[in-house]
């Protein structure tokens, strides 16, 4: 088996200027008896820049190519997705080392009687474009848009979709109603995702557009929220979805049941997930602080403003030459870097002025300590997947895990993307 990165077919189309991405793959096939191991050629061509007849070329010359041989009974045992022939003996190792370590995705999927809430995994629903309505009201659900989306979970609707069965109508394969009834929701965009996102909004979306995981169980989501948008499950997904030639990167919900674990949580390291859970949902909250949360403005009378400004320790309003001078309480840097990068560039453009509700509810994001704790909580994950020994947990431990976790020799390869 012969494979590489360029696109095979090119030149097409009416002005033979099209390229068609393509997954290039050779078979090269002898009849003849087997090798007692059954094993396979594979030859990986390197260089994706070469032209398609430096490619053939190279290969012809077995230069710039990476060979090995794969056991037969491995084609068999990993039918549905080739993608391991191309990676490198270290990559496969942690792959069969983090599978060992975990329990298939279906102890969610598949239902127990046993656990308390029931988790649904489904891919949208059939909706009609004339019900969209532009107004919310309490018989509505807020349509899905990755757009309007700030962070892992600050999520503001513009459009919505009235609460009418009659009007939302089941894909083949759904999980039925059931699913709008479910408090808390992992989301991710099919189509190139950058993140798995987080919301408790009654949300809706087209068929296609999106996956959902969701569940009225807020410690088991938050759970598998960590998981999804940990180092590991974005290297393992990219190992088996990812190809450099195709121009779309998909990520599916049939590929998070099939390529995604969980680790195996016992006694001994549950209190490591508790942790994981609990700075999942301190990192979550920091998204939903907003000006208000910083600065008092009980006594401001006036609706609209000219300009806004920091000044020292104070938030100056403006308007017509006139100053309100009102005291920020903490994190003087923090909202002074979140006005002049969400509101002084918008004014700038549009020449606008400054509504009272519009920046009481501006977004404080503190991004920089929202990291911290990302970076905390994906060495959590690694040491509950590769069961990394540690003694005491916290974020003021943070560098102690990190070093423990640095010693596995799996933790460079996770960490790389």
């Amino acid at each position: 088996i012969i494979t590489f990165n360029s696109n095979l077919f090119s030149s097409r189309g009416l002005n033979q200027k099209k390229v068609i991405p393509t997954s290039s793959l050779i078979f090269v096939v002898s009849k003849k008896p087997p090798t007692e191991a059954h094993q396979v050629d594979i030859t990986n061509y390197k260089n994706g820049e070469d032209t398609i007849n430096e490619t053939l070329t190279n290969i012809l010359k077995s230069r710039k190519v990476d060979k090995k041989k794969i056991p037969q009974s491995e084609l068999l045992k990993n039918v549905v997705n080739w993608n391991f022939i191309k990676h490198d003996k270290m990559s496969l190792d942690f792959y069969e080392k983090y599978k060992k370590n975990s329990d298939d995705m279906a102890i969610y999927y598949e239902h127990d009687k046993y656990r308390k809430n029931n988790f649904y995994f489904d891919i949208g629903f059939i909706l009609n474009q004339k019900n969209i309505l532009y107004e919310s009201n309490k018989e509505s659900y807020e349509l899905l848009d990755f757009k309007t989306f700030i962070g892992y979970s600050n999520f503001t609707p513009t459009s919505y979709y009235p609460k009418d069965r009659t009007r939302i109508e089941l894909t083949q394969n759904s999980q039925g109603y059931i699913t709008l009834e479910q408090k808390y929701k992992i989301i991710w965009s099919i189509k190139n995702p950058d993140k798995f996102c987080f919301t408790d909004h009654p949300i809706i979306f087209y068929m296609g557009k999106a996956s959902i995981i969701c569940s009225n169980d807020k410690n088991e989501i938050l759970y598998l929220f960590s998981l999804l948008n940990s180092n590991i499950t974005k290297l393992l997904l990219d190992l088996n979805l990812k190809n450099e030639s195709e121009k779309e990167y998909l990520i599916p919900i049939k590929a998070i049941k099939q390529y995604v674990c969980v680790p195996k949580i016992t006694k001994e390291n549950q209190y490591i997930k508790d942790e994981v859970v609990k700075r999942t949902e301190e990192m979550l909250f920091l998204e939903e602080k907003t000006l208000s949360d910083f600065v008092d403005f009980s006594g401001v009378m006036l609706q609209k403003f000219d300009d806004v400004e920091i000044d020292g320790s104070n938030l100056v309003l403006k308007h017509n030459g006139n100053k309100t001078k009102l005291k920020v309480k903490s994190d003087v840097k923090l909202i002074s870097e979140t006005i002049q990068k969400e509101l002084k560039e918008e004014l700038k453009l549009e020449n606008k002025k400054i509504n009272l509700a519009d920046l009481k509810n501006l977004p404080v994001i503190d991004f920089d300590k929202q990291k911290e704790l990302k970076d905390y909580i994906d060495d959590l994950v690694f040491v509950l997947y590769f069961n990394v020994p540690i003694n005491e947990i916290g974020p003021s431990k943070s560098n102690d895990i990190k070093n423990l976790c640095s010693k596995n020799k799996y933790y460079q390869l996770a960490n790389k993307l």
